[in-house]
């Protein structure tokens, strides 16, 4: 399928491909960072959840890391 398809008639420009491909990379990071902060919230409340398999600390930094990053 075409890009003309999608937007009617009009093909993207190349700024907006970028554009379009920018806002994907930062919903995926947007995603990581509500995924993890919910993991390590949980993870603070009840400190044996995931006990063993993802540390308090990793799932903080990924979360922290994924705000500065989009």
């Amino acid at each position: 399928m075409s890009t003309a398809k999608l937007t009617g008639s009009v093909p993207l420009s190349g700024g907006q491909r970028l554009a379009v491909k920018y806002f994907v990379v930062a919903v995926a990071l947007f995603g990581a960072q509500i995924l993890f902060g919910l993991l390590a919230g949980f993870q603070f409340l009840n400190p044996d959840f995931l006990y063993g398999v993802v540390d308090f600390s990793v799932n903080r930094t990924v979360h922290i890391n994924a705000m500065v990053v989009w």
